[in-house]
């Protein structure tokens, strides 16, 4: 994980650091997974007032997860910094991981019974979303040839 501040960080980093860790956190819980991350840009709050720029992803598994998913995703988030805890809530346990440098950056697995998600938020970081938003659209126009 990154150390950089999130003045130095780009929100295309920010985007880019959440991906490798929902990559990571995926690969941690096992499974076969779907793809839902979102490529559009999000506004957030910055302190004290300003607003800023971040990205979702989302992953899921129609699938039950095998008993040592959470531990191993507690695990991991401690190794990179996270604060992390679980809840074991009515019908699922949840895994929670907040960045305490930016406790928007977060990720969370969420085990059902017979499915699992992991959902996540990257680092609120300077920027405009209509810069972002931009940008996002010329990569897309650019990959499809346009």
């Amino acid at each position: 994980m990154s150390t950089t501040t999130n003045e130095n960080r780009t929100p295309r980093q920010a985007q880019l650091e959440l991906i490798a860790l929902v990559d990571d956190v995926q690969h941690a819980a096992g499974g076969a997974w779907e793809n839902d991350d979102s490529p559009s840009p999000v506004g957030c709050q910055l302190p004290p007032s300003a607003i800023g720029v971040a990205y979702t992803a989302a992953r899921r598994t129609p699938v039950a997860l095998a008993e040592g998913a959470v531990a191993a995703v507690l695990h991991l988030l401690g190794e990179r910094g996270f604060q992390a805890g679980r809840r074991d809530a009515p019908g699922y346990v949840s895994v929670l991981g907040v960045h305490p440098a930016n406790p928007a950056f977060t990720v969370e697995l969420r085990v059902f019974a017979n499915t699992a998600a992991i959902v996540g938020q990257s680092a609120c970081v300077p920027g405009e979303v209509w810069d972002e938003l931009q940008r996002v659209s010329g990569e897309a126009s650019a990959a499809v040839g346009l």
